[in-house]
């Protein structure tokens, strides 16, 4: 994450709450994983093979990565606002790592624009609010 996504993170985290949505499996040391360790707000998954290891079940995490993948890829279809709500989402982190993790086309990701507010957009990366 460049510096000036990081400090807009920052100070959206001041007087934020909610979950901060990135792209699943966030390997340590990317944006993902920064965003949510600059903001202090959980995301919807970080790393799948952390909640196995910690928990020992086959899959702990359940529909999470499938759901954010449907996040990412339909931002304005009911299916993903409902799951914006279900999560608690307040932040939607769009970076490289989103965008090719996800297929995202410039298009897709404009869509973000309907629902929600752009707060950051500078370097590759796009941060938006969304009102819950």
């Amino acid at each position: 994450m460049d510096a000036a996504a990081e400090a807009c993170s920052r100070s959206a985290s001041a007087r934020a709450s909610g979950v901060v949505s990135v792209a699943v499996g966030s390997p340590a040391g990317s944006a993902g994983a920064g965003v949510a360790a600059a903001t202090g707000l959980p995301t919807v998954l970080g790393w799948a093979g952390h909640e196995q290891q910690w928990r020992g079940e086959r899959n702990p995490a359940g529909s999470r990565a499938r759901d954010v993948e449907k996040i990412y890829q339909a931002p304005d279809s009911p299916e993903s606002l409902t799951l914006l709500e279900t999560y608690g989402i307040s932040y939607i982190y769009v970076g490289d790592l989103e965008r090719s993790k996800y297929g995202l086309s410039e298009a897709v990701v404009n869509r973000w624009d309907e629902i929600a507010l752009r707060v950051y957009d500078a370097g590759g990366v796009r941060i938006y609010r969304y009102p819950r």
